[in-house]
């Protein structure tokens, strides 16, 4: 197999999915939580009877994935905010669900996920919520995200926010979205997907470990909360990730940015 070697100069920003993205509106007059009947009935079987048998099949026979740690999350009632590592076009979609299964996970993601023609509703039903695009969409947007911690939906944050695939370090990343968990009272958790070797096949196994509860320090307030809060979960995320031990398909090399 041929490795591919993606050159980047931006953490936060370079995206490597190869996915072209549309734009999209998400205001205050989008509906987050939509509440037709015949909608949730639609979305109960896409989720839970069509997509969570495919999403275990693949978790044992095409990621090879073993969970250490979920156990952590029983006992929550699904009221929590859970960061992982943003690594995988296919699995980080497929995945969560199955080691948060039996509670339902929605994955806040970039409105761009849901702007291509008749995909919007297919993925807001298998979880995708969308941010807002306009300041007067925030609002509703954090009133559906209480309702769903309220009815035990964990919610899935990817703070790496671009897929870069089978990367094995842990990127740098805002604390902008650990603001939730402050404001909601709920505990953070953390998932690090790794890749490791397998005996007889050059396709590593996934190895994910879930850690958590995190807690902010209430000692503090505003931003510095929210820094000291990702910071903790940044770093545990960045011991786990030491326990990736191959290489797989890409690799990565940090080019300095050149004046113009």
């Amino acid at each position: 197999m041929k490795e591919i070697t993606y050159y980047y100069t931006d953490e936060l920003n370079d995206e490597f999915s190869g996915v072209e993205r549309e734009s999209v509106v998400v205001d205050e007059n989008f509906k987050f939580i939509p509440k037709s009947i015949l909608w949730n009935i639609t979305a109960f079987i896409w989720h839970r009877i069509l997509i969570t048998p495919v999403a275990f099949f693949s978790k044992h026979f095409v990621f090879h994935q073993r969970v250490y740690g979920k156990k952590k999350l029983r006992g929550f009632k699904g009221q929590y905010i859970i960061y992982g590592n943003h690594t995988n076009i296919a699995g980080d979609g497929l995945l969560p669900p199955t080691f948060i299964f039996p509670k339902k996970p929605y994955f806040i993601v970039n409105p761009a996920n849901i702007a291509a023609k008749g995909t919007k509703n297919m993925i807001m039903m298998l979880g995708g919520y969308p941010t807002p695009t306009t300041l007067k969409g925030l609002r509703p947007f954090e009133q559906g995200l209480k309702h769903l911690l309220d009815h035990h939906h964990p919610i899935v944050i990817y703070p790496e926010a671009h897929i870069w695939p089978y990367y094995t370090h842990i990127r740098n990343f805002r604390s902008t979205s650990f603001k939730y968990v402050i404001k909601f009272d709920v505990p953070a958790f953390s998932f690090t997907n790794t890749y490791q070797k397998r005996k007889f096949f050059k396709k590593p196994k996934m190895v994910t470990y879930v850690d958590g509860p995190f807690y902010p320090n209430k000692e503090l307030s505003g931003k510095e909360a929210e820094k000291e809060l990702r910071d903790r979960v940044y770093n545990q995320m960045v011991l786990r990730s030491k326990n990736n031990n191959i290489e797989y398909k890409y690799h990565y090399e940090k080019k300095e940015k050149q004046d113009v």
